[in-house]
């Protein structure tokens, strides 16, 4: 048993499922919001943005409201406690070689050699996943 988010009528829930067991309406896409069970940490008052999800593999995500406070050149989000010293990015550019589609019109990663002016980026530090 582990704890897990899952979505419900008025937003998403903590509690505990089965490992393997699968979330009904989980899919890449979906942005989970936190609700008030959640009261500290990187999750509260969170909006996670779901890349990946399979009943085998577990879920990952990107916090998608929570900013870096370290001063660079570019803005940085705080995606996730996991690996939280790697850099990972979302973008809307589908030619991008190597990224993956999460869903229409948002693609996760890939090789940008250079950002042109129509391109979204929002780059993150961490992942937010569970398994």
């Amino acid at each position: 048993i582990r704890p897990i988010f899952y979505i419900a009528e008025g937003g998403i829930k903590i509690g505990f499922i089965r490992v393997g067991e699968p979330i009904p309406g989980l899919k890449a896409g979906i942005i989970l919001k936190s609700t008030s069970a959640i009261s500290h940490g990187i999750f509260y008052k969170s909006k996670i943005l779901i890349t990946k999800y399979s009943v085998s593999d577990g879920a990952m995500g990107f916090v998608l409201n929570k900013t870096n406070k370290e001063s660079f050149p570019e803005k940085f989000y705080i995606g996730g406690p996991v690996q939280p010293d790697a850099v990972y990015m979302l973008h809307n550019n589908p030619n991008i070689e190597e990224c993956e589609m999460v869903s229409e019109g948002i693609y996760f990663g890939g090789k940008i050699i250079s950002k042109t002016d129509d391109m979204k980026l929002k780059m993150f530090f961490g992942y937010s996943g569970w398994s």
